[in-house]
């Protein structure tokens, strides 16, 4: 019985030191976040700056509800999420063909973030699906400095080694923020301060910063952190771990009896 009790303890206490960390990043507290936003933001706005260390890296974090009309928005039309910097440097976290993709680029707006060697200036991971009509959490963590990246869409946690990236990548640019919507300012003949995308790209095609697009649904919190993030993969919920611990015990207890 003392074994079944301790067992019943040891889930709980799993499953709130869980509940006591980070709204979305696990293991990053709310309180310690460079930027926080609870409404929709237009990264123009001046108040919106920072001053990073780019060797901390950086961690992007938001609490959305999508639409059906955002998950069915073409992979052509980028929706926006959260980002920072622009096209020639900078990060974001975009929806494309309904999935939530990291991208980010590194003194280059014509880079492609096509896949996760940075060699050409370019990195882009999908990171998962979205669920539209219900509240997601996304977050991405990119750590140039040990070429890592972190990635996570309502509780799965996802790690993906990157190549031919540095502590000196310049994710964020020009340091401007947007949350929701894609900044609109014009720089040449392209929207350029769009964290992630790709300027001069012929319409149609993915990436393309002239076609990116407001989020349909809601917002309920961004974040922006310089660290990253030390969760590890396959977090499982705190629902899941008191369910193993009465499970665990429930069993104990029958073979006892």
């Amino acid at each position: 019985m003392r074994l079944c009790f301790t067992l019943l303890a040891i889930g709980l206490m799993a499953g709130f030191s869980t509940l006591q960390a980070g709204t979305i990043v696990p293991d990053l507290s709310d309180s310690d976040a460079s930027l926080v936003y609870s409404d929709t933001v237009v990264g123009s706005t001046i108040a919106n700056y920072f001053a990073p260390t780019l060797a901390d890296g950086v961690t992007l974090a938001a609490k959305l509800t999508p639409t059906q009309v955002d998950i069915d928005m073409p992979a052509e039309s980028a929706v926006a999420v959260i980002e920072t910097g622009g096209t020639t440097s900078g990060s974001g976290i975009w929806l494309l063909g309904g999935e939530y993709w990291f991208l980010t680029s590194n003194g280059n707006a014509g880079a492609l973030p096509a896949d996760a060697d940075g060699g050409d200036s370019g990195i882009g991971v999908s990171l998962g699906s979205a669920v539209p009509g219900q509240e997601n959490l996304v977050w991405a963590s990119f750590d140039g400095a040990n070429g890592g990246l972190k990635g996570s869409v309502n509780g799965v946690v996802t790690e993906y080694p990157l190549a031919n990236v540095g502590g000196g990548w310049n994710w964020g640019g020009n340091k401007s923020v947007s949350f929701g919507e894609p900044d609109p300012t014009l720089t040449g003949a392209n929207y350029g301060w769009r964290g992630g995308l790709v300027d001069n790209l012929t319409s149609p095609a993915l990436y393309d910063t002239n076609s990116a697009v407001s989020l349909d649904g809601t917002v309920a919190l961004g974040q922006i952190y310089n660290t990253v993030s030390a969760t590890p993969v396959s977090v499982p919920e705190p629902s899941s771990l008191l369910i193993a611990g009465l499970m665990a015990a429930g069993l104990i207890a029958y073979r006892r009896s």
